[in-house]
This record gives C-alpha cells, structure tokens and sequence, in this order.
C-alpha cells in the first residue's frame, strides 16, 4: 500500500455511503447528506494540503540541521542530500538520506530528534564491506 493508501479507501467509503444515502433520502435528508459529503470533502482537501505542507517544512529543517551536524563532523568532505521522492520512495520528515562525495556508493541515513540532535540512523552499504567504510558513525 501506498502513503496514504488506507486513509483514501476510508474517506471513499464514506462519500459513497453519503451518496447512497443522499439517493435513497427524501429532500430535506438529501440536502443534508449532499451538504455533509461537501464537509467531508472539503475538511479532507485542506487536511492533506495541511499536512503535506507541514511535513515539507519538517523535512526542509531536518535537511539543515544535518547539514551543520555534517559540516561540524566532517568539515573537508562533501555531501548530497537524495530526495526519496525523486526515487518513488516515502519521504520521511524527520530522516535524511546522505551520499559523501567520497564513498558514492553507500547511503548514510541521518534523523534528527526531537531535540535537534543528530544521530546516524542506517547505512546502505551496499555490496561494501562494513570495514571500508569512511563515515561510519557506530
């Protein structure tokens, strides 16, 4: 299931449920039932627009608080940051994929806590051995 897969199948339960109800009502119950699936749908459009923002912003500060942890820790080296939206991945808000200029093939994923401290969270190592690795913070 996609990101908001089970929050869909449930708001489109509920509008056909009111529209099945707003067929089968008399007038004044079909007016109400119509006025409530435009609640819905409204509340629902200006959730997820809300929500979307929110974690945008989330995602933009944890992408700065990682950068000074990074330039703090590794100060000669050079970075960049992968977008998992780019790649059809769920982004989350609070984690931040890394790439070192020097070690291309190994993703380090940094999330920043609650009270804006950095910890390295997994590395990608992909077919390295755990040795090799330059930035590896255990």
């Amino acid at each position: 299931m996609g990101d908001y897969t089970l929050e869909r199948i449930i708001i489109i339960g509920v509008l056909f449920l009111l529209t099945i109800a707003a067929a089968v009502f008399t007038k004044k119950k079909r007016k109400v039932a119509i006025g409530l699936i435009i609640v819905v749908l409204a509340g629902y459009l200006l959730f997820f627009f809300v929500r979307g923002q929110i974690l945008e912003n989330e995602y933009k500060q944890s992408i700065e608080v990682v950068n000074e942890y990074l330039q703090s820790q590794f100060p000669e080296e050079e970075w960049t940051v992968i977008d998992r939206l780019e790649k059809g991945q769920k982004r989350r808000s609070n984690k931040v994929d890394i790439v070192f200029e020097n070690e291309k093939e190994v993703i380090y994923t940094y999330k920043k806590t609650d009270n804006n401290q950095v910890v390295q969270w997994e590395v990608n190592i992909g077919e390295k051995n755990i040795d090799e690795l330059k930035h590896n913070q255990e």
